[in-house]
């Protein structure tokens, strides 16, 4: 019998155009998946081929990637007389620490279709690790009806803090009064960050002025209380992570807060008079393991009209005090990573 014919192959490599790629990964919960490692490949299915990774890139704390492709190969040519196209067949790899999804990457145009990953995000810092320290220090000073309000006020932070919060840390710190100097304050959260914790978290509730905070021992620059936490022990400060004050004027202290070593920071732009909407959501966002971005969007969405801080102008107004009303503004501003979870790493 006569030899069959072989089959003649004829390749060539083209060089390929480089892609722009971009998209965005989630979590099967839908929380964006931050700081995960992608890798695109491009499959070479043709005798003789090979594969190419294209790109690699690391998402942000929105989920996103973007980036431009290098250059690559690819085997082109005719095999018993038929062209053999290259197709671009594009897959993914996904890395989340020891966790790995692949899967085909569909492009469309310079995006592509959302990468929903099976599994949920990884929790770093556990319950077990976690510390808040809570100074409340608002009736102090004050008479009559006014030193009643406000001792509402520090009783409803402590209650809703610990109500809202406590199932979510290991052990709130809390004190009061007389104890709320800035010594102490240090003290306490040096106590919080030791041996054990990995991430601490502060909740100021105090007067505060441009650029102050008034502490039982006086009132105290926001520069001088950043200064006090950085002469706090290395190990100690690489536990600091959010700061939610209440504080009036607490906008004008963030930058300190971010520069003591904090990861997030927030607080009022002037005088803040919306504690009784505001405060109660920013929380359980924050237990509900949402973004320190969306907590703090959650106080300010609670009351869209802004009817608390109307109401606060009418009442310092109908006292004669004009320039305490025209200082209202409750509106929170924050600083810093905004993706911070209760469960992240500072």
């Amino acid at each position: 019998m006569a030899d069959q014919p072989q089959p003649t192959c004829t390749f060539q490599e083209q060089t390929m155009p480089r892609l722009r790629i971009s998209g965005r990964i989630n979590y099967m919960d839908g929380v964006p998946a931050d700081g995960v490692e992608i890798t695109i490949i491009e499959r070479d299915l043709g005798p003789g081929g090979s594969d190419d990774s294209i790109l690699k890139e690391t998402t942000d704390a929105n989920g996103r990637f973007s980036g431009l492709s290098k250059e690559w190969k690819d085997r082109e040519g005719r095999q018993w007389g038929i062209d053999l196209p290259d197709i671009l067949n594009l897959t993914f790899v996904v890395k989340d620490g020891n966790r790995t999804h692949k899967g085909p990457f569909v492009r469309l145009g310079d995006s592509s279709a959302p990468i929903v990953l099976p599994f949920l995000p990884r929790k770093p810092v556990p319950k077990s690790k976690r510390q808040l320290v809570q100074i409340v220090l608002l009736s102090d000073g004050l008479k009559g009806a006014d030193r009643l309000l406000y001792r509402f006020i520090e009783e409803s932070a402590k209650g809703l803090v610990n109500t809202v919060l406590g199932p979510n840390y290991h052990r709130i710190t809390c004190f009061e009064g007389p104890q709320v100097t800035l010594p102490r304050f240090a003290d306490a959260v040096e106590t919080a960050g030791g041996a054990g914790t990995d991430a601490v978290d502060l909740m100021i509730n105090l007067h505060g002025t441009t650029d102050k905070l008034e502490f039982a021992d006086g009132r105290h620059t926001a520069s001088e209380v950043a200064a006090a936490l950085r002469r706090l022990p290395p190990r100690v400060r690489t536990t600091f992570r959010c700061v939610f004050s209440t504080a009036c004027f607490g906008a004008s202290h963030i930058d300190e807060w971010l520069g003591a070593g904090f990861s997030d920071a927030a607080g009022s732009e002037r005088i803040s008079a919306d504690a009784q909407t505001s405060f109660a959501p920013m929380l359980g966002a924050w237990a509900l393991e949402k973004t320190f971005a969306e907590s703090v969007q959650a106080a300010n969405g609670a009351d869209p009209l802004r009817v608390a801080d109307h109401t606060a102008r009418a009442y310092f107004t109908a006292r004669g005090r004009d320039a305490d009303a025209s200082e209202i503004d409750s509106v929170r501003r924050r600083g810093g990573r905004g993706s911070t979870r209760i469960y992240s790493t500072p």
